[in-house]
């Protein structure tokens, strides 16, 4: 599975995406972009939940905050025992370009 996404409005975004890698060698891939103005508030959540053994998930997360906006991120990369083998990398990177903006 392979995704990319862009976040932008106005008010308040709540995200919440979850990746299940439940079988032998599953792969999923979540490219994202959000951009933050005005006084809008973000709240991004992505969770990997790898369950069998060999997968593999890549979650990148780019974004602005400008004006005034309010972004808070929360990823969790999750490894049960049995899950030998696998590889889930996790990136997030946000630009302010307001001192108002957080």
């Amino acid at each position: 599975m392979h995704n990319g996404s862009l976040f932008a409005g106005n008010g308040s975004i709540e995200c919440d995406v979850q990746l299940y890698m439940l079988g032998q060698g599953a792969q999923a891939a979540l490219h994202g972009t959000y951009i933050g103005t005005a006084d809008q508030t973000m709240t991004l959540y992505t969770r990997q939940y790898h369950v069998s053994s060999g997968g593999t998930s890549n979650v990148i997360l780019k974004g602005i905050a400008s004006d005034s906006s309010s972004i808070s991120y929360e990823g969790l990369i999750h490894i049960a025992p049995l899950a030998s083998a696998t590889d889930a990398s996790l990136e997030n990177g946000t630009l302010v370009f307001s001192l108002l903006a957080r």
